[in-house]
């Protein structure tokens, strides 16, 4: 419906539709999310699809823009390419497919790939119709396969050391460099248990230096991470407590405490089946 304006021009009354009734029942049923962007990057179509991979209805998103909820890095490399896009003339696509960092309705970021067709020119406003999915588990799921990849390289290397010298103090030090690649720290040390006197030595120290942890030192393991293993011949985790809970629970790690140390991970070494240390 028109009416016209004192020049004699057709004006709009109401507007067409966004996407005629043959398109939209192709896409209403669609697993992955179909979008109509303006060329101005805000929303003007989103297919009911879109709750399930970023939360939101579409009207919640319609009419706002797409690079706002993206991650700024990749809004950055984005709203760059959709510009030099939709001012030639002579291309017809947004590029190959692409995956980008997208806001959740509920705040954390999910992975989305896709990718965009530019519309010719018609009686409407040109569009931007892109086709996107979900790919945060896939992607999460390569990167548990790398991780794991890079865990038994590191295993490898570790067995390989042990195995290449007689040299004990020189493979510490080894073995410490290959802990760095798996767990961030900022010191180690590894000690030696003496089951006859119950009490362990400091054989090796890297890191973070407190006066009560250096190579040498004997010490009583009682109010410390090592004897919770020497009991449970399991990993130990102490964080998340402040220095009163520290001081009743694990008092040997107080010293630590006020040198800066909140988070301490004590693991078992065994020889043999036999608990040899921390």
């Amino acid at each position: 419906m028109t009416i016209s304006d004192s020049t004699g021009k057709p004006t709009a009354v109401d507007a067409p539709p966004v996407i005629g009734p043959q398109f939209r029942a192709l896409i209403e049923t669609a697993l992955d999310v179909m979008a109509v962007l303006n060329y101005d990057g805000t929303f003007r179509y989103l297919s009911p699809s879109v709750q399930r991979a970023v939360g939101y209805l579409p009207h919640e998103l319609e009419g706002k823009r797409a690079f706002d909820f993206m991650h700024d890095e990749d809004a950055l490399v984005l709203r760059e390419v959709f510009q030099s896009v939709i001012s030639d003339l002579d291309t017809d696509t947004v590029g190959d497919p692409r995956s980008f960092r997208f806001r959740h309705k509920y705040g954390h970021m999910v992975v989305i790939e896709a990718v965009s067709t530019k519309l010719p020119e018609g009686p409407e406003p040109p569009w931007i119709v892109v086709n996107a999915r979900d790919i945060t588990d896939r992607v999460q799921a390569q990167e548990d396969l790398r991780k794991a990849a890079e865990e038994a390289e590191v295993i490898a290397e570790i067995g390989r050391i042990i195995s290449s010298t007689f040299d004990i103090d020189n493979v510490y030090g080894l073995f410490a460099d290959q802990v760095k690649k798996l767990i961030h720290f900022d010191s180690l040390s590894i000690g030696i248990y003496d089951e006859e006197t119950k009490r362990f030595r400091i054989s090796y120290w890297s890191g973070f230096t407190v006066d009560t942890r250096r190579p040498g030192t004997v010490i009583d393991p009682t109010g410390t991470l090592t004897e919770a293993i020497t009991t449970a011949k399991a990993p130990q985790i102490a964080q998340g407590m402040n220095k009163e809970e520290l001081r009743n629970k694990y008092p040997y790690l107080i010293n630590s405490y006020e040198a800066g140390m909140r988070s301490w991970l004590a693991c078992p070494m065994f020889n043999r089946g036999e608990f040899i240390g921390p």
